[in-house]
């Protein structure tokens, strides 16, 4: 699980890059749920952390306007393993997209202070199937049994 904090009113976690000379770089990131890609880096963060420049791409903008944006290739832990990340050089601050929210659960106590946490969503369906299949009701065996099948509140 990544853990972070609500700053100011934005959710915020830290991810640690793993740059090409060994040495790791933590970052403070604001969870922005209107940005589709992975991360948002400013054009000097990417510049001195020595990012791969992988090509350019257009970014549509909330007035309805394109812009071309250089996109770069870099390595994040991602609780605890190595993940590869495309980041987009622009903008002031870092920003977390929605792209890596992929599969994930996103919860936010929006409060000042308040615990964000970013979670394997595999996990959490995984173990309600287990739950499910060890209750009588939806076992297997008792699967097929019947044209009706009970509605579990949870």
């Amino acid at each position: 699980m990544i853990s972070g904090i609500v700053t100011s009113g934005q959710a915020t976690v830290i991810l640690t890059f793993l740059l090409s000379n060994g040495s790791r770089v933590p970052i403070e990131f604001v969870i922005d749920t209107g940005f589709t890609g992975e991360l948002c880096l400013p054009l000097e963060a990417v510049s001195l952390m020595g990012l791969t420049f992988r090509h350019d791409t257009l970014a549509n903008l909330a007035d309805s306007s394109e812009i071309s944006l250089a996109l770069h290739e870099a390595i994040v832990l991602w609780d605890g393993v190595e993940r590869d990340v495309l980041v987009v050089a622009t903008g002031r601050r870092p920003l977390l997209g929605t792209a890596l929210l992929d599969e994930q659960e996103l919860v936010i106590q929006f409060t000042d202070s308040g615990l964000v946490t970013i979670d394997e969503l595999y996990d959490v369906v995984g173990g309600c199937q287990r739950i499910f299949r060890s209750h009588p009701l939806f076992s297997e065996r008792s699967i097929g049994k019947s044209e009706h099948y009970p509605i579990l509140t949870i």
